[in-house]
């Protein structure tokens, strides 16, 4: 997701979501806490909390992409595919052919690719 949208491919992820993810990673690496982290069990309980809610958030997010790349990826496949050159023979089954059997198909090995 991060590549897809510094490459400039995927813009739907919210600012909201950015900012929130460097604030709690912010708050998470800085020592300076609303509880101090030197208190058992509750210091940590509030990195804890903020870190379970941003998950959450970039887990929506995160499904949202998911959702995006695979719609992405059949637009490139049906573009590549809709652009590639056709070699078939496109007259097989005209009359051209027609007195001959679908097993009996003739190839002329003299002309050069």
């Amino acid at each position: 997701m991060i590549k897809a949208a510094v490459a400039g491919d995927y813009k739907g992820i919210p600012t909201t979501t950015l900012v929130g993810g460097v604030a709690v990673i912010l708050y998470f690496i800085m020592p300076i806490d609303i509880i101090p982290d030197f208190i058992p069990v509750i210091g940590l309980l509030d990195d804890a909390s903020l870190l379970a809610w941003f998950m959450t958030t970039i887990k929506t997010e995160l499904d949202r992409f998911k959702d995006w790349d695979i719609m992405h990826q059949e637009q490139q496949r049906q573009a590549a595919h809709n652009s590639a050159p056709h070699n078939a023979d496109s007259s097989f089954g005209t009359p051209k052919y027609s007195d001959r059997s679908g097993d009996n198909v003739e190839v002329d090995r003299h002309t050069e690719l």
